[in-house]
């Protein structure tokens, strides 16, 4: 007669534990190592949602290896391999340091950006990919009395832990150095952990052949679970990929848009993928909670939703406050409604590890999809309006399987939603000439009719809701600086303050110029005979648009200046240059939504001080709708011996409607060498301003709601 097998009360703690702390490192890590990487591309979006493909490529390289060995091995040989494989995964660390201090290829595609990250992290990712899986398995084997399945939960929950707590708790006051240390001695604890869970599972399969209770799984764990009983047919393994690989899309699809246009903080990399994580939660947690008859109308009308706003109808996706919640809930819904489909069609726990790698496939391919074919076939952003408009296909199927009626319904609705948001795509692009795109960026060439008469055509780059110069077509009328350049801005006032400078001092007429980003090559228009303008830009598709479809450049070559191009990231060009002595360094590279912030710390404005003439000045162009950097320059400033001021130049009444509001601060030694504006105030130092550095900086501290919120619980404390 057989005894009773017991519980391992003490093994059941250590396997939810050690999958918990593993799910915490496995995501807490995506942020800190492509905050590492993003100096090396010059602060490109592109960075994240590669890093978001890297991740799931060796997901699913970790869960390929989790199935096959628990296909091939005995679970005590699993164990003996896992354990070797863990421990040799420490040779890696610490993570990334090395590796990208001395990168030295070309860092320009995604290629690039995927080898950075393999060297930085691949070993110990892999590990992290394998153990989830793997413990589960071990789970099921170990006869522990309850559903393996429930840790899937436990595992996205903790995971939504490491990202919540990244922006909030680490970035701002952890160094990013400091981030990646920290982080490896975490990992450490959790081989320790990894190799112990092992340990105590191969004594744990022996005491259950003793019992004669060694079956690989629970038959009361099978009974009880709603789950399929019989290996899974092909056309299900295709379904499981095709729900994971949708949710995959739509995560990085909606990550891309935001990031176009709103500012890049650690915030809002993480929020999509914790709305795609709780997903999992909510659905693996115990008892499903997705019923497709119920939810299916509301997430029919998030779907809606989401379909209009993602083709710019009346500009929601340009305000953040309305964007974030907008594109997040939508997101959470629709991936609750396809991770929903995928838990009400999960195997038996027997065929666990084969569920998750088709699972792994999917999201690789979704992330393959998003981050390698979209740049390379379509010229603008609209991914996600595709990626949607598969939804609402998936969504029909959904529909029709649970009543005919309103899958024909949902197919009226959903060709409304196409129709309209097709009519708003014509109306948003019919302005538009040219469009280009690569790994940087993608831009669009508008041209657009003000006033009257009709001939004055202004001619504009925009990438996102961002123009990055403007330029009337009209032979008369080119010549004249306009959008965030005019004549009444900083920088119009900085480089006229300079050249009456130089005649004063009995120099020649002419002015070394540095221009930190070329737009549309706006800042050329004050380029005269003699001059040396430089224009540094990471983007070559910039410089190619500025060449063909704008006249600022050829017609600052005309009249005898000379034009030269640096192009690659500007801080890392400057410091492979000896000291220019430029009587002005312009940075314009702070108004999209991503903003470079390597390119505004101390140890990059003490490379930009270092090519400066005598009596040169440093012109910071700092308008954003979201973020407010005058703290942030003010603090550097002070902290590097400089005197700022602010120079605020808004569009009046009677002013030419090509013209727009600008914030520039003008950086020198003295105040005597700044030039003088009414409307221009100096900017102050406050001991509630981080100093940014290349190792610590949070872009969260500079949002502009933050700011306020800081500024008026300050008010009412004092008071």
């Amino acid at each position: 007669m057989n005894t009773p097998v017991k519980p391992s009360r003490v093994l059941s703690i250590l396997l939810i534990s050690t999958i918990g702390l593993s799910s915490f490192l496995l995501f807490a890590v995506q942020p800190i190592v492509s905050k590492l990487l993003l100096p090396q591309f010059g602060g490109a979006a592109a960075v994240w949602t590669t890093g978001m493909l890297f991740f799931q490529t060796v997901l699913l390289l970790g869960y390929l290896y989790a199935d096959r060995v628990t296909a091939w091995l005995t679970t005590r040989n699993v164990v003996v391999l896992h354990s070797i494989v863990a421990l040799l995964s420490l040779l890696a660390l610490p993570i990334g340091l090395n590796s990208i201090e001395y990168a030295g290829i070309d860092q320009s595609s995604i290629m690039d950006v995927i080898l950075l990250f393999a060297v930085a992290v691949a070993l110990p990712y892999f590990l992290l990919s394998t153990t989830s899986p793997l413990l589960q398995s071990f789970a099921a084997s170990a006869n522990l009395g309850f559903d393996p399945y429930r840790l899937f939960a436990v595992s996205n929950a903790t995971s939504i832990a490491g990202l919540l707590i990244y922006p909030f708790f680490i970035e701002p006051f952890v160094g990013a150095r400091s981030q990646a240390v920290s982080w490896s001695f975490a990992y450490a604890l959790l081989v320790m952990a990894v190799v112990f869970s092992c340990v105590l599972v191969r004594k744990r399969m022996s005491y259950l052949a003793d019992h004669a209770a060694a079956a690989p799984l629970a038959e009361n764990i099978s009974s009880r679970s709603n789950t399929i009983q019989y290996p899974p047919p092909l056309p299900a393994v295709l379904l499981w990929m095709f729900w994971s690989a949708l949710g995959s899309a739509l995560l990085l699809s909606v990550s891309n848009t935001l990031n176009e246009n709103v500012p890049g903080a650690g915030l809002l990399w993480v929020l999509p993928l914790i709305m795609y994580l709780l997903s999992f939660v909510v659905t693996f947690g115990g008892r499903n909670r997705y019923n497709n008859r119920a939810a299916l109308p509301w997430i029919f009308v998030a779907w809606f939703v989401l379909s209009f706003v993602s083709t710019g109808a009346m500009g929601v996706d340009r305000v953040i406050f309305l964007a974030l919640p907008i594109f997040c809930f939508g997101l959470f819904l629709l991936c609750f409604a396809f991770h929903g489909e995928l838990a009400n069609s999960k195997p038996d726990v027997a065929y666990l590890p084969r569920y998750y790698l088709a699972l792994s496939i999917g999201g690789a391919i979704g992330a393959a999809l998003v981050a390698i074919v979209a740049p390379l076939l379509l010229n603008e952003t609209i991914e996600l309006s595709i990626v949607l408009l598969v939804c609402g296909v998936a969504m029909i199927f959904i529909a029709r399987r649970i009543h005919r009626l309103l899958g024909h319904a949902m197919v009226f609705f959903a060709l409304s939603a196409i129709v309209g948001g097709g009519v708003f795509y014509v109306i948003g692009t019919r302005e538009d000439i040219a469009s280009m795109r690569n790994f940087y960026a993608a831009l669009r060439v508008q041209d657009t009719t003000i006033g009257t008469p009709s001939s004055r055509t202004l001619r504009s780059l925009v990438h996102g809701s961002t123009s990055h110069g403007s330029q009337f077509t009209r032979a008369d009328l080119r010549a004249e600086p306009y959008s965030y350049h005019g004549r009444s801005s900083g920088l119009g006032l900085a480089l006229a303050h300079q050249r009456t400078q130089i005649k004063a001092n009995g120099s020649a007429n002419s002015l070394r110029v540095a221009t930190l980003g070329l737009g549309a090559g706006v800042a050329a228009a004050y380029c005269q005979q003699g001059d040396t303008c430089d224009f540094y830009e990471i983007n070559p598709q910039v410089v190619k648009i500025a060449e063909t479809y704008f006249k600022y450049l050829s017609d600052a070559v005309s009249r005898g200046a000379q034009i030269r191009h640096v192009v690659g990231d500007a801080r890392k060009s400057l410091e492979h240059q000896t000291a220019q002595k430029y009587d002005l360094i312009a940075v314009d590279v702070f108004s999209s939504g991503m903003i470079p912030a390597h390119m505004l710390t101390i140890e990059a404005l003490t490379e930009y001080r270092r090519h400066l003439g005598n009596n040169g000045i440093i012109a910071l162009h700092i308008s954003n709708a979201f973020l407010d950097l005058a703290p942030i320059v003010g603090e550097l400033a002070g902290a590097t011996n400089l005197v700022s001021r602010l120079y605020v130049d808004e569009v009046r009444e009677g002013d030419n409607p090509a013209k727009s509001a600008s914030h520039w601060i003008i950086l020198s030694p003295s105040f005597e060498n700044l030039p003088e504006s009414a409307t221009s105030v100096r900017v102050k130092r406050s001991a509630d301003t981080p100093l940014w550095t290349d190792d610590r900086h949070s872009v969260f501290s500079a949002l502009a709601g933050w700011q306020r919120f800081r500024e008026k619980t300050k008010v009412t404390h004092e008071k």
